[in-house]
């Protein structure tokens, strides 16, 4: 498998940006990406551009929301906004920053945002050239309490993924007042207002254990309509939940509609990505967290919800691609996505100490083994990001089979803010299979 042009697969690409990076800079604010979504901060729109999702805070302090677009080859695009940024003043109240883009029909861009005050999440909608649909929602937003009756348990993160026919789905994680978090799936026509088939409200309230700091982590649709979610906890074992249409659990699926991702010991597992296609199936990687260091794990799910004895003799497979000596281990799953064939994994290593920051990308087959025609190094091929600072954070990720791109926040402090540089830097990737 080759890379773009002759470049090998993991070298940056020198022809975005500046030689490969895109600093993200706004005059007269210290920058922030994506809120606490991390991964969710950067979306690639229909036109190849890509859409930066973040918090701008202005001298006087507190955040405003913004929104920037830059174009395939890593220039911010003059078109949009402000020469490429649109920066919202605070709606009252409120502290609002930019969480998730999600690029829709017509060049617009439906706004995840969060509220740094209240835990307040909203959705808002931009067109093509960055103003604000005022037709969407309520003269351009959508409170996801607000819409809801008081006393129901609150939104406090989520995402949005799409629905198809133009909706989307808003997937959250809740807390009530008793300090019991679950997680909700709220259902959006393309006007930003509920849709009331499904769950004969608009939403479903998901009863899952996740504990303090407990979240859901991913969501996908499948063609049929059902909704694979997935969680992460600090209370216990992850699962993947399957919902049906209506928005109840699929008693087909697991046991009463989720499968338990079980440790082989007093590990805890975390999943933190989904993939699901009518030919690949379902697939999911997730984190052994709870281990020094912590490793990396992969499974696919046949359709009743039970890990096949084909794969990795029907148990989850550990991700360790040559050992902790070269850098090898493979921690935290960014992307996932597969085909008949098998499946291709982006993740992060866990970090050892040292300041050299590690990205790997594998690629299985469908019986776990690692597919060998893939790189130079049997299955799979390790990228060296040339940059350090101890709070090196990636928050967003896309990838096609030209090249993968990534938005980092590095520095040289300890996880405070400001942070020195937000970056976007393009790595080459895999050839079409």
């Amino acid at each position: 498998m080759s890379g773009l042009g002759t470049h090998k697969q993991g070298d940056i690409d020198t022809s975005f940006g500046i030689d490969g990076t895109f600093e993200l800079k706004v005059e007269g604010y210290v920058i922030e990406p994506g809120a606490n979504e991390r991964l969710r901060a950067l979306a690639r729109a229909d036109d190849g551009s890509i859409m930066l999702a973040m918090g701008c805070s202005p001298p006087e302090g507190g955040w405003r929301y913004g929104l920037a677009k830059i174009t395939r080859d890593g220039q911010f695009d003059p078109s949009f906004g402000n020469q490429g940024v649109v920066v919202e003043p605070p709606l009252s109240g409120e502290t609002l920053q930019g969480a998730q883009p999600f690029p829709v029909d017509g060049n617009a861009t439906v706004l995840v945002l969060r509220s740094q005050g209240s835990d307040t999440w909203m959705l808002t909608r931009r067109d093509g050239a960055g103003a604000i649909d005022t037709s969407f929602g309520i003269d351009g937003y959508v409170n996801l309490d607000g819409i809801r009756p008081p006393g129901e348990p609150g939104v406090v993160k989520g995402f949005v993924i799409p629905a198809g026919g133009g909706e989307f789905f808003f997937v959250g994680t809740t807390q009530n007042a008793e300090q019991r978090y679950g997680g909700i799936v709220l259902r959006f026509d393309a006007s930003g207002h509920l849709s009331p088939a499904f769950a004969g409200k608009g939403y479903a309230l998901v009863d899952v254990p996740l504990g303090a700091r407990g979240r859901i982590t991913d969501a996908v649709v499948q063609d049929d309509g059902k909704i694979l979610l997935s969680t992460a906890t600090v209370a216990g074992n992850s699962r993947i939940v399957r919902l049906l249409p209506t928005g109840e659990p699929d008693p087909a699926f697991g046991t009463n509609g989720a499968f338990v991702v079980e440790s082989d010991g007093a590990h805890r597992n975390e999943i933190e990505r989904l993939f699901w296609s009518e030919e690949a199936g379902i697939w999911a990687a997730g984190t052994i967290m709870s281990r020094p260091p912590a490793a990396g794990l992969l499974l696919t799910l046949d359709d009743d919800g039970t890990i096949p004895v084909g794969f990795n003799g029907g148990r989850y497979l550990e991700l360790n691609y040559g050992g902790a000596d070269d850098g090898g281990i493979f921690a935290y799953p960014m992307h996932i996505e597969a085909s008949g064939q098998g499946v291709t994994l982006v993740g992060r290593a866990d970090y050892d100490g040292t300041l050299i920051k590690r990205v790997i990308v594998g690629r299985h087959d469908r019986t776990g083994a690692l597919d060998p025609s893939f790189s130079d190094d049997n299955g799979f091929f390790i990228i060296d990001v040339d940059l350090k600072g101890l709070n090196f954070l990636f928050f967003g990720i896309d990838v096609t089979d030209a090249h993968l791109t990534f938005e980092i926040l590095t520095g040289n402090g300890a996880g405070g803010t400001p942070p020195e540089r937000v970056l976007v830097q393009r790595y080459t990737s895999w050839g079409a299979r």
